[in-house]
């Protein structure tokens, strides 16, 4: 059974950066691949990142992320 995606993988894999959007309050942001591998290292899984994540325009905590 394989383990979860890691971000490193995802990245290299599509060559393309994250997308964000508040499932709030619709305000959406994308970061490129580099300062996504920065910001949460390329073992990062994907409920880690969204443990991570807090809308900048309402401070919501129920955020969708994208490859």
């Amino acid at each position: 059974m394989a383990g979860p995606e890691r971000l490193g993988r995802v990245l290299s894999d599509s060559g393309r950066g994250l997308s964000f959007r508040c499932a709030d309050c619709g305000h959406g942001g994308h970061m490129g691949k580099a300062d996504a591998l920065d910001t949460f290292g390329d073992q990062a899984t994907p409920n880690r990142i969204r443990e991570r994540l807090r809308c900048s325009s309402c401070g919501s905590r129920r955020c969708e992320v994208r490859v």
